[in-house]
C-alpha cells in the first residue's frame, strides 16, 4: 500500500513537471518551424533544461518560504495556545486558570513592544502597567506593534498637518506629536515671521522627526494650495497621513437677534469655509495614505441639539456657535462625498488655552472655575483618537476621548 505522503509527493511531482515544462514544450514546437534539424534539438534542449532550472528553484524557494511560515506558525500557537493561520489542537491541561490564559495571550501580543521596553530595565510591573496603557487606548496594543514593526521594517514616517500651530491646542499638537519617532510634522500658521511660530523650532523632537512650518492663513483662500505645493516642491512630502483643521476664531459673542453682519461673515469664512479650501487642496496628499483623516477642531457650542442646555450656561455663543455648527455639517457631508477619507470633528473640551479664557470671560465665567482641562491632556486623548480613526467614527461628533457627542 502506497503511503499518504508517497501519493502526496508523487501527485504534487506530476503536477509541478506538466506545469513547469508546459511552456518550454511549447516553445520547442514553435522551434520546429525553423526547418532545421539541428537548431530544433539543440535549442529544444536548452529550453528544456532551463524549464527545469527554473522550476527547482521556484519549488525550493516556494517550499522554504512554505516552510518557514509553518514553523513560525506552530511556535507562536505553542508559546500562546491559540491559533496563528493553521488548525492546532489547544492544550489539554484544562486545569490552567483564566488568569494564566490571559497572561499568556498578552505577553504574546506583546512581544514586538515588550523587545523595546525590555532593555530599559523597567521593574515588570512597570512595563506591565505600560501595556495596560496602551491597551485602554483606541486600536490598543495591535496597532502601536504594528507601527513599531513598520518603523523597524520599512522606516515609515508618518506625516501629520495642524493649522493654526503656533499657540494653544494647536501648538499642543505640534509638541505632543514631534515627541514620537520617524513623525513629521507640519505647522501650518499665520505668520511664519512671528516669534510664536519662530518658537516652534526649538520644540524637542525625537529620533526620525522633524518639523515643517508653511504660511496658511484662513483669511486667504489660495493660502492651502500654495502651503501642499511648497510640501511637495520645496520639502519632498508626498503623503498626508492627518490633518487637522485647528485654526479658527471667536472674535465676540452676541445675542442671535443682534448679530453684526460683518463680524459674523468673519466666523463663517474662518471657522467654516477655510476647513473645507484646506480639506480639497490636501485631497492629493491625503489620497496617498494608506489610512488618510481629515478632523476639525470644533465646540460643543455649535451642537443644535444641545443649544436648549447650553443657552443657560454658556450664555451668548452667536455667531461663534452658528459657524461651528456650519463646520459640522460641511464635515459630515465630506464623509458621504470622499468615502476613502476618515473625516469627523472634535470637540477638545474646555481647555486651558487663551482663546477659551478669553470667550469665557466674555460671557462672564472663569475657566479656572468650570474645571478646564490642559492643553496637555486634550490633545493626548485626542491624538489616541486618531491612532484608531477608521471610517466607523467618520461623519461623527466627537469629545477629546473618542465619546459621542450630538449634532
Amino acid at each position: 500500500m502506497v503511503s499518504p505522503n508517497l501519493a502526496r509527493f508523487l501527485s504534487d511531482l506530476t503536477l509541478g513537471f506538466s506545469d513547469g515544462l508546459t511552456v518550454p514544450f511549447a516553445l520547442t514546437a514553435g522551434l520546429s518551424s525553423l526547418g532545421r534539424s539541428e537548431t530544433v534539438i539543440y535549442a529544444g534542449l536548452a529550453e528544456l533544461c532551463a524549464g527545469c532550472i527554473s522550476m527547482g528553484i521556484g519549488g525550493y524557494l516556494a517550499a522554504r518560504d512554505a516552510s518557514c511560515g509553518t514553523n513560525s506558525a506552530v511556535r507562536r500557537s505553542s508559546e500562546s495556545g491559540e491559533e496563528a493561520g493553521i488548525l492546532l489542537e489547544r492544550p489539554s491541561e484544562e486545569s490552567l486558570e483564566e488568569d494564566d490564559e490571559e497572561k499568556d495571550r498578552t505577553f504574546d501580543e506583546n512581544t514586538e513592544l515588550g523587545r523595546y521596553l525590555q532593555p530599559l530595565g523597567l521593574p515588570e510591573s512597570d512595563i506591565a502597567a505600560i501595556f495596560e496603557a496602551i491597551e485602554t487606548q483606541p486600536g490598543g496594543l495591535p496597532r502601536v506593534a504594528k507601527r513599531i514593526a513598520s518603523i523597524q521594517t520599512s522606516n515609515e514616517v508618518e506625516t501629520y498637518l495642524i493649522t493654526g500651530a503656533n499657540r494653544g491646542i494647536g501648538r499642543g499638537f505640534v509638541t505632543f506629536l514631534l515627541q514620537r519617532p520617524s513623525t513629521t510634522v507640519v505647522a501650518a500658521v499665520r505668520d511664519p515671521s512671528h516669534t510664536t511660530s519662530q518658537s516652534l523650532s526649538s520644540l524637542a523632537a525625537a529620533k526620525g522627526s522633524k518639523l515643517v512650518i508653511v504660511k496658511i492663513d484662513s483669511a486667504i483662500d489660495s493660502d492651502p494650495a500654495a502651503a501642499i505645493s511648497a510640501l511637495q516642491t520645496e520639502h519632498n512630502i508626498a503623503a498626508l497621513d492627518a490633518v487637522v483643521a485647528n485654526a479658527g476664531i471667536a472674535a465676540d459673542v452676541t445675542p442671535a437677534a443682534k448679530l453684526d453682519t460683518d463680524l459674523t461673515l468673519d466666523h463663517f469664512r474662518i471657522n467654516a469655509i477655510a476647513p473645507m479650501h484646506l480639506a480639497g487642496a490636501a485631497f492629493p496628499l491625503l489620497s496617498k495614505s494608506a489610512n488618510p483623516v481629515f478632523v476639525a477642531i470644533s465646540s460643543v457650542a455649535g451642537s443644535i441639539e444641545l443649544q436648549e442646555k447650553l443657552v443657560g450656561v454658556l450664555g451668548d455663543m452667536s455667531p461663534y456657535g452658528a459657524s461651528k455648527a456650519a463646520l459640522a455639517w460641511f464635515v459630515r457631508r465630506l464623509h458621504f462625498e470622499e468615502p476613502w477619507l476618515t473625516s469627523f470633528t472634535f470637540q477638545p473640551g474646555l481647555v486651558e488655552t487663551e482663546m477659551g479664557d478669553r470667550l469665557a470671560r466674555k460671557v462672564g465665567m472663569d475657566l479656572s472655575n468650570l474645571g478646564a482641562i490642559s492643553v496637555e491632556t486634550s490633545v493626548e486623548s485626542m491624538v489616541a483618537v486618531l491612532d484608531g480613526a477608521t471610517r466607523e467614527i467618520g461623519g461623527t461628533f466627537r469629545k477629546y476621548d473618542g465619546s459621542v457627542l450630538p449634532w
